[in-house]
């Protein structure tokens, strides 16, 4: 039986992943406006490391247990139509995510200023990226909050993929 403490931990954990999407939102946006091109570049690299890490589990997660937890114990049309938005946002946040790397990586290995296209790039990304996130927050976690089966099924698909 998975306690209220493994479901509430492992919830607080995701909700935190949204809480640094905000922070990253946040901190290049500040650097960005302040023109700051070397404080841009140094939390650029944690960005790519962020993308290429963080943000793909989080995405994962999503995919491979909540989603499927919530289709099994909320059948509903509402939450069938919101679980394959989400993913198909995942999808495309993903791909924007991997063009911009590939951006960033070329700028950073030629030693080269953050163009201001690319930085316009950057922050209409993050700025989607926050936007997801706050969605997620407004109708994933409620729905999974008002199940405890749900929470409970997520719960027992993330311990058993251990």
């Amino acid at each position: 039986m998975i306690s209220s403490q493994d479901s509430d931990e492992i919830l607080s954990r995701l909700l935190k992943e949204h809480e640094l999407i905000d922070s990253y939102t946040k901190t290049l946006q500040k650097y960005n406006n302040e023109g700051d091109k070397s404080q841009l570049q140094t939390h650029i690299v944690r960005l790519i490391d962020f993308f290429e890490t963080d943000l793909i589990k989080h995405f994962a997660i999503e995919e491979r247990y909540i989603f499927p937890a919530i289709l099994l114990n909320s059948p509903s049309l509402e939450n069938i139509g919101t679980t394959l938005k989400l993913t198909n946002a995942h999808g495309a946040l993903t791909l924007e995510a991997e063009n911009i790397n590939d951006a960033l990586k070329v700028t950073l290995e030629n030693e080269q200023a953050i163009s201001n296209q690319l930085s316009e790039h950057l922050q209409g990304f993050m700025e989607k990226l926050k936007g997801h996130a706050q969605e997620e927050m407004q109708t994933l976690y409620p729905m999974v909050s008002r199940s405890p089966q749900t929470v409970t099924s997520i719960c027992s698909l993330l311990k058993s993929k251990k």
